[in-house]
C-alpha cells in the first residue's frame, strides 16, 4: 500500500509541472512575416519573428549574407531574428529554413540593390541566380532558346562536374556550376559542355577551371527539370577571371604539308597535321561540333570538330576552304559503317563559290535543278517535307553507296554540272520503275544524268529526297542517262572474296548468288583443295575445302575463282591461312561472341556473367555487350551514371605458363579509364602468389602485359578503372590473347 502511495505522489507532481509548461498548438508557425517573403533594403538590416513549434526546431540559412539566431530551439515559442548584410551586388535572394521534426516552414529573404538587373546582354550578363529564374520562367521542361537568342550568364564556380574539366575531357569542353557567390545553391545554373575562351578548344598551356573562379557564360539557355543550364552545343566561356583570350597559342600549321583527300585518308595519322582543300557542303557551325564535307577530285572527308570555331565565323556552303588537320577513322560497330574524319581542324583560307541559278518548276517537262530543289525546300518553312513528289535533274556528282542487293537503293550527290558545287543529296533512293536494285541492272558512275522523283526534305541541313522509314517511302531514279526501263543482265557475284583462317581451319563457306550458270575452280592441283558444290545456275551456298597448314615458316594462301560465262565476268576469292602453331605455343584467345552467348546477353554496365571458350570459362563484371542481339565482336565499359571497376578473370585455370597477355582495344577513352592493371594468381580468389602489372594504355590498339615471372596452372585477371564518364562505352575490348 505503502508503494501505491508514491506512484501517486509522483503521478501529481508530474501533473503539476505539466500544467506550468506553455502549451503549443501542434505544428510549426512563424508569425511576423507578411505574405511569404522578406524585403530587405540595400543596406540590410534585421526582423524577429516569433515561432511557435510543438517539436524542437533548427533554423538555417541558404546564403552566407543571411545569418540566423539562434540556430535551434526546443518545443515551445521562440523569437527568430534574421539579419540581412549590406548589398553590393546585383538583388538577391535567400531563403531560411525552419524544421521541426516532420513539420517544414520556409521565410524567403530578398534584398534590394542599387545595382540593376542582368538582360542577359555581354555588356549587363545575367547572374546565375537571374538566369535560373528566367528560364524557369520562360522556358518549358527539355526546351531551350533558339540558336538566334543567346545569353551571357556570370557567377563563380562552385563545383565542377567530376572528371569534365577543359583538360580531362576528349573533346576539351567542360561542365560544371556557378552560383552568384560561388556557394552551392537551390538557384545556381549549370555551364553544361562548354568550349573554352575565344570559341575554341582548350590547348595544353591554357589556364584550366577551378572552384572559385569567375567566369561568363555565353549561349543557349535550356531547362532540364529544375535545371537551368547552357544547351551544350554552339556555348563557351566568354571570360574566365576577366580574361576573354586563352594563354597557348594555336597550333603553328604554316609548314605542314598539303595533301589531296584520298592521300589524307591512306596516311590517316592522328599525330600530324596536314593541309587539306576542298568544297564545301553540308556545313553546320552552331552545332556540337562545327562540322561540314570537304570534297575534291579525289574524294571526300567529314570535318568534324574544329580547333577555334570563330575562324570558321565566314564559311559558307559551296565555297572552298582550306584548313590543317589531323585524321580520325570512326566505325559505326552496329553497321560497320566507316567514316574519314578531319578532326582538330585550323582554318587556313576560305573562297566563296559562285551561286547556282535556280531553275524549273519540279514537273518532268520542266524539272528543278538541285538549286531549284533546294530553293524549293526552303520556300516549304515548317511544312517539310514537301507532300508532293517533284522531279530533280542533274549529273551525279560523288557516290556514296551505289546500288546493291541489302538496300536495293543508292545514295549520291548530284549537281547540275556533275562538279561539288551546290548539290542534292539523292537519298536513299529505288532504282528505275520505282523497283529495288538488282544485280545485273546499270551500275550508276560519277556524271551520270539522272532525274529523280520523289518528296523532298532538308534534314540536318543537308537538302535531299526523303526515305520515312515509317511509312516506307523512297524515291527513285525515274530515268538513267535517258533510260526510264531495264532488263537486268545475267550475274554471278559472291558474298565475301577475302578470308584469314587458322592452321588448323580446312573450310570456310561462301554464298553464290546467280542468275544464271556459274563455276568456281582452282589452280591447285592438290585434291583436297575443291568447291562443293563445284557448279550451278542459281544462288547456293558453296563450301571451299584445303588442307591444314603444317608448315611453321609460312601462310599458305589458296585461291579460287567464281566464273559466270554468259556475263564473260569473274570474282577471285583469297584464302590465307596461318603459319602451323604446335598446340604447346598456340595462345590461348577469348573473343566474342563466346560459345556461351545465349546465356549472357548483359544490355546493362553494372553486372556479372561468365563467357566460354572451349573448355576454358571466364568471370566478366562490369562489362556490357547490348550488341548481343546483333553480329556483335566485342565488349565494352564506362559509364555515365557512375564510377566502375570492371573485370575479365578465367575460372578455369590455363595449364601453360602465360609470358603475356594482348588484349585488342578498340576503343579506349584514356580520360575515362584512370588505370588498367593485370593480376597473377595461382588459385581464382587472387590471394596467392599475386604478380601486379601496370598497364599504360593511352589510345586504341593491342596493348601487351607482360608477366614477369610466368607460372603453370595460374589465374589472370585484367582490371580497369573507370571514372564516371561523359558518355557510355568509352572502353572496347574485341579479343584477350594469353600468350604462351
Amino acid at each position: 500500500m505503502k508503494f501505491k502511495s508514491l506512484i501517486l505522489a509522483a503521478a501529481a507532481i508530474l501533473a503539476l509541472a505539466a500544467c506550468k509548461k506553455e502549451s503549443v498548438p501542434m505544428g510549426l508557425t512563424v508569425d511576423g512575416l507578411e505574405k511569404t517573403t522578406f524585403n530587405v533594403p540595400v543596406a540590410g538590416g534585421s526582423q524577429v519573428f516569433e515561432l511557435s513549434s510543438s517539436e524542437a526546431w533548427t533554423a538555417s540559412s541558404t546564403k552566407s549574407w543571411v545569418s540566423v539566431s539562434p540556430a535551434s530551439g526546443a518545443a515551445g515559442k521562440a523569437s527568430l531574428t534574421i539579419t540581412v548584410t549590406k548589398n553590393a551586388e546585383k538583388e538577391r535572394s535567400a531563403s531560411v529554413k525552419i524544421t521541426a521534426g516532420m513539420f517544414k516552414a520556409t521565410i524567403s529573404v530578398k534584398q534590394a540593390s542599387d545595382i540593376p538587373a542582368g538582360d542577359g546582354s555581354q555588356a549587363n550578363p545575367f547572374s546565375a541566380s537571374e538566369a535560373h529564374a528566367w528560364v524557369m520562367d520562360n522556358l518549358e521542361n527539355d526546351k531551350a532558346t533558339p540558336t538566334s537568342q543567346k545569353f551571357y550568364v556570370k557567377g563563380k564556380i562552385h563545383k565542377i562536374k567530376e572528371n569534365n574539366s577543359f583538360a580531362q575531357t576528349a573533346d576539351h569542353k567542360a561542365t560544371f556550376y556557378i552560383s552568384d557567390d560561388g556557394n552551392s545553391s537551390e538557384d545556381d545554373f549549370q555551364a553544361y559542355q562548354v568550349y573554352y575562351l575565344g570559341q575554341r578548344v582548350w590547348r595544353t598551356g591554357d589556364d584550366d577551371i577551378k572552384v572559385g573562379d569567375e567566369v561568363v557564360i555565353y549561349g543557349q539557355l535550356k531547362r532540364h527539370n529544375t535545371t537551368a543550364e547552357t544547351l551544350g552545343s554552339y556555348d563557351y566561356l566568354y571570360s574566365l577571371n576577366g580574361e576573354t583570350a586563352g594563354k597557348a597559342p594555336k597550333p603553328d600549321v604554316s609548314a605542314a604539308e598539303a595533301k589531296t583527300i584520298k592521300e589524307f585518308i591512306e596516311l590517316a595519322s592522328a599525330d600530324t597535321y596536314y593541309k587539306i582543300s576542298g568544297l564545301v557542303s553540308k556545313f553546320q557551325l552552331e552545332g556540337n561540333p562545327t562540322q561540314c564535307i570537304l570534297s575534291d577530285a579525289t574524294g571526300e572527308v567529314q570535318m568534324y570538330g574544329v580547333d577555334d570555331m570563330s575562324t570558321f565565323a565566314n564559311v559558307k556552303n559551296d565555297g572552298t576552304l582550306t584548313i590543317a588537320a589531323k585524321y580520325k577513322k570512326y566505325e559505326n560497330k552496329t553497321t560497320g559503317d566507316v567514316t574519314h574524319e578531319a578532326v582538330d581542324c585550323i582554318f587556313i583560307s576560305f573562297e566563296e563559290g559562285e551561286s547556282v541559278e535556280a531553275k524549273g518548276s519540279g514537273t518532268l517537262e520542266d524539272p528543278y535543278n538541285p538549286a531549284g530543289a533546294i530553293a524549293y525546300i526552303k520556300s516549304l518553312g515548317d511544312k517539310i517535307p514537301s507532300e508532293n513528289e517533284v522531279y530533280v535533274k542533274g549529273k551525279i556528282a560523288n557516290i556514296k553507296n551505289e546500288f546493291d542487293k541489302e538496300h536495293g537503293t543508292a545514295v549520291f550527290d548530284i549537281s547540275e554540272d556533275g562538279s561539288l558545287k551546290t548539290t542534292f543529296l539523292c537519298y536513299s533512293v529505288k532504282f528505275l520503275e520505282n523497283k529495288e536494285w538488282t544485280y545485273g541492272n546499270t551500275q550508276i558512275k560519277k556524271d551520270d544524268e539522272v532525274i529523280v522523283k520523289s518528296k523532298v526534305t532538308e534534314y540536318k541541313g543537308a537538302y535531299e529526297t526523303l526515305s520515312d522509314k515509317d511509312s516506307g517511302y523512297k524515291g527513285y531514279v525515274y530515268s538513267l542517262n535517258g533510260k526510264t526501263s531495264e532488263t537486268p543482265g545475267p550475274y554471278a557475284i559472291v558474298d565475301k572474296t577475302e578470308f584469314k583462317v587458322a592452321d588448323t581451319e580446312t573450310s570456310v563457306k561462301i554464298k553464290v548468288t546467280s542468275n544464271s550458270a556459274w563455276t568456281v575452280t582452282t589452280t591447285n592441283e592438290n585434291p583436297a583443295v575443291k568447291a562443293n558444290p563445284a557448279s550451278g545456275n542459281a544462288d547456293a551456298e558453296v563450301t571451299l575445302s584445303f588442307p591444314a597448314n603444317e608448315d611453321p615458316d609460312k601462310e599458305a594462301v589458296y585461291t579460287f575463282t567464281l566464273a559466270c560465262e554468259a556475263a564473260a565476268v569473274s570474282e577471285t576469292i583469297t584464302i590465307t591461312q596461318d603459319k602451323y602453331v604446335s598446340p604447346a605455343e598456340k595462345p590461348i584467345v577469348l573473343t566474342f561472341p563466346d560459345d556461351n552467348k545465349d546465356n549472357n546477353k548483359k544490355g546493362q554496365y553494372k553486372c556479372e556473367w561468365e563467357a566460354k571458350i572451349g573448355s576454358y570459362a571466364w568471370k566478366i563484371v562490369n562489362f556490357n555487350n547490348n550488341s548481343w542481339n546483333s553480329n556483335w565482336a566485342f565488349i565494352k565499359t564506362g559509364w555515365k551514371t557512375e564510377a566502375l571497376t570492371s573485370t575479365i578473370a578465367n575460372t578455369t585455370a590455363f595449364e601453360s605458363e602465360i609470358k603475356s597477355l594482348t588484349v585488342s582495344y578498340d576503343s579506349f577513352d584514356a580520360a575515362v579509364a584512370t588505370s588498367t592493371t593485370l593480376y597473377v594468381a595461382s588459385d581464382k580468389d587472387f590471394k596467392n602468389n599475386l604478380q601486379t602489372i601496370e598497364g599504360k594504355v593511352t589510345g586504341k590498339g593491342d596493348y601487351t602485359y607482360t608477366i614477369p615471372t610466368p607460372v603453370a596452372n595460374g589465374f589472370y585477371k585484367l582490371e580497369i578503372v573507370c571514372a564516371k564518364a561523359s558518355a557510355n562505352g568509352g572502353i572496347v575490348i574485341s579479343k584477350l590473347s594469353y600468350n604462351k
